[in-house]
């Protein structure tokens, strides 16, 4: 079957966005790496306790993925 122009806009759209999306995904670890070592080293760190859930939640999504 032939590729219609609109089929081929809208296969190109999905691979950019996945493309995106992974970048954005591995910024996102970056991130959140870089906060792991701010509480490890911080006691004071402003929302401590909520970044270390959202560091287990990622991880645990990460696991699932």
């Amino acid at each position: 079957m032939v590729e219609t122009f609109p089929q081929l806009l809208n296969r190109l759209a999905l691979a950019h966005l996945d493309r995106k999306t992974a970048e954005y995904i591995r910024q996102l670890e970056a991130v959140a790496e870089l906060a792991k070592h701010s509480v490890e080293f911080d006691e004071n760190f402003i929302g401590r306790n909520e970044l270390v859930e959202a560091l287990v939640e990622l991880a645990e999504i990460k696991e699932a993925a």
